[in-house]
């Protein structure tokens, strides 16, 4: 399998303010890749690769990573291109590399263990969580039947239309936070990627 094959499974994706609030990206689901498989899918990124300084010693490595992933994504393939990842890049880029993959998950980043436990998540706002989710599950699918039925005068029409429903997932989502752990969640994320 060819690394630009394994592009094709990248995302597309539009870049997100510091808490999500703006334009998300274009495929933020639930079931957007998580873990190790996000971060090196969000590798492919142009933008992502200047933002992280990336050699091309450091590409090739990540294309290895992704290889592997690719040919196999059970727990044992994942923890080994965890270490991959991390033996390949420096500590400073894989700490940003979190937080831009954080940031394109928008408010579901909640749902990723690091951030959960960083954020000190208690078992309440996990079962508010699962509510909420249950929401936006429904939200999307809603939204997602709309859009086979509508006629959207251009692509910006058709992500305007989208951001209203990412937006509002969010802001769901985020709701459920104390503020000290917006502070933190803030501080998690790092600069905005523009």
């Amino acid at each position: 399998m060819t690394f630009r094959s394994i592009a094709t499974f990248v995302f597309a994706t539009v870049l997100i303010s510091r808490f999500f609030l703006s334009a998300a990206p274009a495929e933020q689901r639930a079931d957007l890749p998580r873990g190790v498989i996000g971060m090196v899918q969000i590798v492919n990124d142009a933008s992502v690769q200047r933002e992280l300084d990336l050699t091309d010693k450091q590409m090739g490595e990540v294309k290895k990573v992704a290889m592997l992933l690719a040919q196999v994504r059970d727990g044992k393939a994942q923890s080994q291109a965890k270490t991959q990842l991390s033996e390949s890049l420096s500590a400073e880029q894989l700490k940003r590399l979190k937080q831009i993959y954080w940031q394109r998950l928008g408010g579901y980043a909640l749902l990723e263990p690091e951030v959960a436990t960083l954020l000190k998540i208690s078992e309440e706002q996990q079962k508010e969580f699962t509510v909420v989710q249950a929401i936006n599950a429904a939200e999307h699918k809603k939204m997602l039947d709309f859009m086979s039925r509508a006629r959207f005068r251009s692509a910006e029409a058709v992500e305007e239309f989208k951001a209203k429903y990412r937006t509002a997932a969010t802001q769901r989502l985020l709701a459920i936070l104390t503020p000290d752990q917006v502070v933190v969640l803030e501080k998690l994320l790092g600069k905005a990627v523009l």
